[in-house]
């Protein structure tokens, strides 16, 4: 028989026009308990405090952060902090950044090498929208990867996923393979890569303004073009060196890469999410590679939408990296969010032109109002040992800042994302205050 007390309820509940439902519970207590405090953002100095984020990786190899801003001083700086913690604790060597293949092969060769003027190559190809990466914190990341190289025999190497500008460097890479290993492919490669590279000193802006003016169909079959020079490279095979010619046949794959994303028609938005898709795809791709190719682990470095399991902005990210990422690498592979109260970041506005923005407190209704609760300000989670009320509370999609190149502050709810912050991520910083980061061109 039920009691008084139950049929009250139930009847309560009627009269409300439902059954009577018991208040969400506020996580914020079993996050303030959970919560390992950040002492610094800064690269520089002990790293101890980030041994509960060591734990957390445990055997991992690949770990993915997905930055709430491209452009705020605490984001660039904290992956800078995780990265060394990772190289000196854990045997990580590879920093990967979400920007062209071509670049990051030159970024590499200063960082192994001394190669080249690692703020000049910045200048120079960090353009469109990777201009917003071209800020002091990052090249102090290089440079800080140059000194210790100089130091170390575990060298560490500098990786760019993605795939948007073909540059010289690779159509050069290719030719040369081909002419030293494969010299009857020569004059086949040769003609198939002609008119192709960007001229020296084409800007990203430039060369996505000639291609993309051309016909559907001559990008197309430019496509075609890049992928039958890798078809010749793969059906040559291997010969004297299997590590030079898996370098080429990659190096032709990030060009065939390129000339696809052109190939789809962005005018219509069906072609714009695809791009978005085959994107993501390219950039699991590019890292799933490197994995396999190098021993050492990597710190992917990227926007949020692109670092969560489950797709945040459909547009963008269909199917994120991440997502394609887990299901290649199983436990080795896991993600890190950043959150932030309120502060400032670079990016874009409606003018075109990238300035700061500053965001001030969040709505009760958006992630970061509830993760701000936690006394010590800056903090670590990780979200998979969380008890089960509090790890409900973060499968909900709230309101969450999600900033990439472009912001417009008139717009409701400028930069914000609904986002399960527990099915997107195993672990989370969170950040009181950030900083724009500091913009190296005018």
């Amino acid at each position: 028989m039920r009691s008084l007390l139950t049929v009250s309820l139930l009847l309560a509940g009627l009269i409300a026009g439902g059954p009577a439902l018991a208040a969400p519970e506020d996580p914020a207590p079993a996050f303030d308990r959970a919560a390992d405090p950040v002492r610094t953002t800064e690269p520089d100095g002990a790293l101890g405090d980030l041994l509960p984020f060591g734990r957390a990786v445990g055997s991992a190899s690949v770990i993915s952060v997905g930055e709430a801003t491209h452009s705020s001083r605490e984001f660039v700086t904290m992956q800078h902090r995780l990265f060394r913690y990772l190289a000196t604790h854990k045997g990580f060597d590879t920093f990967a950044r979400e920007m062209s293949w071509s670049t990051g092969v030159r970024l590499d060769d200063y960082v192994l090498h001394g190669t080249g003027d690692p703020g000049a190559i910045m200048s120079a190809e960090f353009d469109a929208f990777y201009q917003v990466f071209d800020n002091a914190e990052f090249l102090d990341l290089l440079h800080w990867m140059r000194e210790y190289n100089r130091t170390h025999t575990h060298k560490l190497r500098f990786m760019g996923n993605d795939l948007s500008f073909p540059g010289p460097v690779l159509f050069e890479k290719v030719t040369g393979y081909v002419a030293a290993r494969h010299p009857e492919l020569r004059e086949a490669v040769e003609h198939l890569y002609a008119g192709m590279a960007p001229a020296p000193g084409t800007s990203l802006n430039e060369y996505m303004a000639i291609q993309t003016g051309k016909s559907l169909s001559e990008r197309e079959a430019l496509a075609a073009r890049a992928k039958a020079v890798v078809n010749l490279l793969r059906a040559a095979g291997p010969g004297e060196s299997r590590a030079e010619f898996d370098w080429a046949v990659q190096h032709a794959n990030a060009l065939a890469q390129s000339f696809r994303e052109y190939a789809f028609d962005t005018n219509t938005e069906q072609g714009r999410t695809e791009a978005g898709r085959y994107r993501d795809q390219v950039m699991a791709e590019n890292t799933e590679w490197w994995y396999r190719h190098r021993p050492g682990g990597i710190v992917v470095s990227n926007m949020a939408a692109h670092a969560s399991y489950v797709p945040i902005d459909p547009e963008l990210a269909p199917e994120p990296a991440s997502a394609h990422l887990r299901k290649r690498l199983g436990p080795a592979f896991r993600t890190v969010g950043f959150s932030f109260h309120d502060g400032s970041f670079n990016a874009k506005g409606p003018d075109e032109k990238y300035r700061s923005f500053t965001l001030g407190a969040p709505r009760a209704e958006q992630n970061e109002y509830t993760l701000d609760k936690v006394a010590g300000k800056d903090y670590f989670l990780d979200l998979r040992t969380l008890p089960a009320g509090a790890a409900a509370w973060l499968k909900t999609a709230r309101p969450t800042r999600t900033i990439g190149g472009g912001f417009d502050p008139g717009a409701p709810h400028a930069g914000e994302l609904r986002v399960p912050l527990g099915r997107s991520y195993d672990m989370l910083f969170h950040f009181h205050h950030v900083h724009a980061a500091e913009l190296r061109f005018g």
